[in-house]
């Protein structure tokens, strides 16, 4: 039996994408899919949210999903997992002043 490189090193749970917007769009529908999931059986869903350039893309899908096809974040609860010291939530550089402003106030 043949193996690839990626059947040796990678969890059977990891995907490797041929772009960014690809698995951006595939992490997005995973978590829509546990959104929908959740809060159809009345549970709250929790969200860490991870700072960089790396998320956006993922960021940006959800909130399209949110806008064009009615994902409801009603029962989302979200913190960010980084954030600047010491400066306050209400910085203008904050990672709490990011979100909000990019993506939060919708």
């Amino acid at each position: 039996m043949d193996k690839t490189i990626s059947d040796v090193i990678l969890p059977r749970n990891v995907q490797i994408c041929a772009t960014a917007e690809i698995a951006s769009e595939q992490v997005a529908q995973a978590i829509a899919h546990e959104v929908v999931k959740k809060t159809s059986k009345g549970l709250p869903v929790i969200l860490g949210l991870a700072t960089g350039n790396t998320p956006k893309m993922v960021y940006e899908q959800l909130v399209r999903m949110h806008k064009n096809e009615g994902l409801s974040f009603k029962n989302v609860i979200s913190f960010n997992l980084d954030e600047y010291y010491p400066l306050k939530e209400t910085h203008p550089l904050s990672y709490h002043s990011f979100m909000n402003n990019t993506y939060l106030i919708i």
